[in-house]
């Protein structure tokens, strides 16, 4: 009898902010005086129910509030993360506080709320919101994380424990760098972790981005340039990732236009916005047929390799034509 070996499913690329986030307090770098005044909260068994996380992009508001959910002990599907602009309209708040309503199954019964770049909400929005926060009910709890806070109300806002978060000094993020580096055996040298801490601008997530486009690099020229690269040309990596994880409107034709006004941007730059931008997407996801589809585009440019010796487009061609062709 033949046997038939198994074929192996290669496992999804996990980028580096995103293993490497925080679980626990304890983990959270450079933002002590939220985490001091959160755990003393918890010591002290009086939590509130609302929480307002600020600051910029990057700097661990989410996390932070992942990090209280996970302390109330909300289970994985009792924690709701909202994308605001998803919610800006009073119908689709409406029909999410609904579901607030009811408490959670399981020993906790809790529910956590938390409302991702909460600015985009409208002022009729935050208006059905706030009796929830004013008299929130004992299962439910809430976290709104902006990048601007000037456009949350002051309704909401004093009705709120409020944590403003600010950027992580640069010799803080390079030495957590190069302990990631020394963990992930990643061959990066000490000037170019310095490069990656100043050009991050506080940001841990963006340092560790631009950490694994450092990998193997050896002329700081090189280095210098990928990380300009990825600081001055995102958005049209990103309109390529939006594209290839929405599912709406996909088009070759769509797609190589935009690809053709990537000229001059690394292709490793563009494979990792990609990659980065379909594994949040993919975490997110609770339907099969989208997950499917958001793990090829995971699998895709995870089997490309590092990109950073190839000065064409090629590679990147070739992952797209893959994805929207069936080749």
């Amino acid at each position: 009898m033949t046997l038939i070996k198994k074929r192996e499913v290669p496992q999804p690329f996990e980028p580096l902010h995103t293993k490497h986030r925080p679980k626990t307090f304890e983990e959270v770098v450079g933002q002590d005086a939220a985490v001091t005044n959160l755990a003393r909260l918890f010591d002290a068994g009086r939590v509130p129910h609302s929480f307002l996380f600020t600051g910029p992009s990057g700097c661990g508001k989410t996390t932070l509030a992942r990090i209280v959910a996970a302390k109330l002990e909300c289970l994985d599907n009792s924690v709701i993360e909202v994308d605001a602009a998803r919610y800006s309209g009073i119908d689709a708040m409406r029909e999410l506080l609904i579901g607030a309503q009811y408490q959670s199954l399981g020993d906790s019964r809790r529910k956590f709320y938390i409302i991702d770049e909460a600015h985009a909400l409208s002022k009729a929005t935050w208006m059905t919101l706030l009796k929830n926060v004013e008299e929130p009910q004992p299962h439910l709890y809430w976290a709104f994380c902006t990048t601007e806070p000037e456009k949350v109300p002051d309704t909401i806002r004093t009705r709120c424990h409020a944590y403003d978060l600010k950027p992580v000094k640069w010799d803080l993020l390079a030495e957590y760098l190069s302990a990631i580096c020394l963990e992930e055996k990643l061959h990066v040298q000490t000037e170019f972790i310095d490069i990656a801490a100043r050009k991050a601008q506080g940001s841990v997530r963006q340092g560790l981005v631009y950490l694994s486009m450092l990998d193997g690099i050896t002329q700081k020229d090189e280095a210098l340039r990928l990380v300009e690269d990825a600081e001055a040309q995102t958005e049209g990596p990103i309109m390529l990732a939006r594209l290839l994880v929405s599912g709406r409107g996909v088009s070759w034709d769509a797609a190589r236009k935009i690809i053709e006004g990537l000229d001059g941007v690394s292709p490793e730059t563009i494979r990792l916005t990609v990659l980065n931008y379909a594994t949040a997407a993919l975490q997110k996801e609770s339907g099969e047929k989208n997950a499917i589809r958001l793990l090829a585009v995971v699998q895709t440019f995870s089997s490309l390799g590092n990109c950073n010796q190839s000065e064409r487009m090629a590679p990147i061609l070739v992952a797209v034509g893959s994805l929207l062709l069936g080749g």
